[in-house]
Parts: C-alpha cells; structure tokens; sequence
C-alpha cells in the first residue's frame, strides 16, 4: 500500500502469507534451521483480479553453525506495484544466536541489515483526460523516474519453550537515506511484529527407533504487524498430518474493516518442502474474490538430524519436544 504526494514516496512492506519461507523477513532471530541449511523460495500475487496486481518475488538461504550456536542468512525481494510505477529491490544480511536458558528453554536473538531501493515511474499512470476517443491512451514521456535508496537495520527475539514458540521484531531501524535527488524522500516506516504459536500432538507413535513421534499435530498461532498507520492481525492453525499439512487463517486490521481468510496446503519430504495459499478478500463492498496466490518451494540441503540419528545421538534417548519440532511444525 502507498502514499505518494509530490515528493514523499511511503510503503508498506509486503505481507506474506506463507511464513516458513519468509522467517527472516518477519523477524530475523528466525535465521538458520538447526536441522538443515536451507534455499527458499517464495512468490506472491496479490488482486490477480486487478489489471495491475501486486507481485513480490523472494530468495533466500541460510545455514547454522552448531558450534556457535548462529544462524546466518541472505534474502532478496522484488516488490512490484502496477506494471512498474512502483517497485522496490531489497537485498538482507541476518544473523541470528541460540542460547540455552534451562532445559528446553531457549532464547534466539537476531540482527538484521538490509538495503531498499525504491523506484517510481509515474509514466505508467493512466488519468481520466489522457484517452482518446478512439480508446489509445496519450503516455506521456517526459515524467522523470525517481529512485530512493535507504539502509536501516532490524532487530528480533524468539523464546521457546517445549512446544510453545513467541516472538516480537523492531524492523526498519535507522532508516538512512542514502538517495542523492531532492525530488524525493523515503523514510521507511517502523515495522513492529509480533506472534505466539505451539503445538498440540494430537495422534502419536513409536517408531522403529522407539521413539515416540507425532503422526498428527494442530498448531495454532495469532500474528501481528504494525507499519505506518497500517496493522495486519493474523489468527488461525496449521494442520499437520506427516508429510501433509494445511492451514486456516482469518486476517484483518484492528477495526476489521477489511479482512481476508487464507487457506493453505503443502507437501515436504525430506529434500524439499512445497505449499499455496490463497487469500479470499473481503475489501468492503470489494469481496468474493481471490484476493492473492502465493507459492513456497524449500529446497533443504543438508539435513543434519538425520545424521545425528544415524550416528546414534537419539539410540538411548528420544530427543527433546524443542529438537523434534523446531523444524517445520509450528509455521515459524
């Protein structure tokens, strides 16, 4: 969403709503996966209904490094708004560190650095004199395109506890402009961001091992972002059935005036991890309509808890609540 007088150019960051691939975008204390090093990628369509829709595309990889306890991560972002009048390129750095605080009880922090680029290109515009009668449409050539650069820095915490996981975020820190033009000015709004997510095992066995795993698990969750004048609430639960999952969701602002529910679906096996969504809007008078796509492929690249199985660490033991669900059951 935009605000674009003459010379201020303000956005809000994108909102996905498949949060396993874009962790390190809502808090960065979710970079690295202790069970495997990771390349994730993500795309998200949104108004597919509208001749301009809103398109943000996403990579990222990170890694962890056992032996200090740190997650390390890249991620780039292309947002594109109406065919190119407005997009914005953004490449992040994130780290992140695991910290023991008692049995089962970790605290992760993470840091963040990203660079925004931010162009507009009002030549894109279509105004009500500028059709002819026979329907070809006056572009005009001589709007200048404005570009704005910024870096600013991030931070993020996320407690976990057995199967229970929160976490808050304070994104969009510092904010400096690093553009040359007097024509415009990009002060990227504070992000806030918060969560709460855990698991319930609904139906469990022992497997050949015997060690008790989760054949079904609920995962309930409530999400919420804040930036600029704009909030986003997210509440709703993931079904998970083995190699299987689904998701539910309903998303609004604070005044539930406009909301979405999003349902989702997904497949994993043990190299990669694939899932949609679609968000069903309810925009006032504007409903019943796809209001976005998305799709999250996960390619894991070395799964590292097979190998601590496989060498025997877990044959005297089952492996803490924390070790076994980390990875993919709650949905950060």
């Amino acid at each position: 969403m935009f605000l674009a007088p003459a010379n201020v150019l303000q956005a809000q960051d994108p909102i996905f709503s498949l949060f396993e691939s874009t962790a390190m975008n809502f808090n960065p204390s979710h970079t690295g996966n202790e069970d495997y090093s990771r390349i994730s990628l993500g795309y998200r369509n949104q108004y597919p209904t509208y001749k301009s829709p809103f398109a943000t595309y996403m990579a990222a990889y990170d890694l962890y490094f056992e032996n200090i306890h740190s997650g390390f991560g890249l991620m780039l972002m292309h947002d594109n708004v109406a065919k190119g009048v407005f997009t914005t390129t953004s490449i992040s750095l994130a780290y992140s560190n695991n910290i023991r605080l008692a049995d089962e009880l970790y605290i992760r922090g993470g840091l963040s650095l990203s660079y925004f680029n931010r162009k507009r290109n009002p030549n894109g515009l279509i105004f009500p004199d500028m059709p002819y009668f026979n329907g070809n449409i006056a572009y005009p050539s001589d709007y200048p395109v404005i570009h704005g650069n910024t870096i600013h820095v991030g931070f993020g915490a996320t407690l976990l506890f057995k199967r229970f996981k929160a976490g808050a975020a304070i994104l969009n820190l510092g904010g400096q402009n690093l553009s040359q033009s007097t024509l415009i000015s990009l002060p990227d709004p504070l992000k806030v961001t918060g969560y709460i997510a855990f698991d319930i095992p609904v139906i469990q066995r022992y497997n050949s091992r015997a060690m008790k795993e989760d054949v079904f698990v609920i995962s309930p969750y409530a999400r919420y972002i804040r930036q600029y004048d704009f909030d986003d609430i997210d509440i709703g639960a993931y079904f998970d059935l083995n190699k299987v999952f689904a998701g539910l969701s309903h998303r609004s602002d604070t005044n539930f005036k406009n909301s979405t529910f999003v349902a989702a679906a997904g497949f994993r096996t043990k190299y990669f991890n694939i899932s949609y969504s679609a968000n069903f809007g309810n925009l006032g008078s504007q409903s019943r309509y796809v209001s976005a796509h998305e799709v999250s492929v996960i390619f894991k690249l070395k799964n590292k808890e097979e190998e601590r199985i496989l060498q025997g660490i877990y044959s005297d033991r089952q492996p803490t609540e924390y070790q076994r669900t980390r990875t993919y059951k709650c949905p950060y």
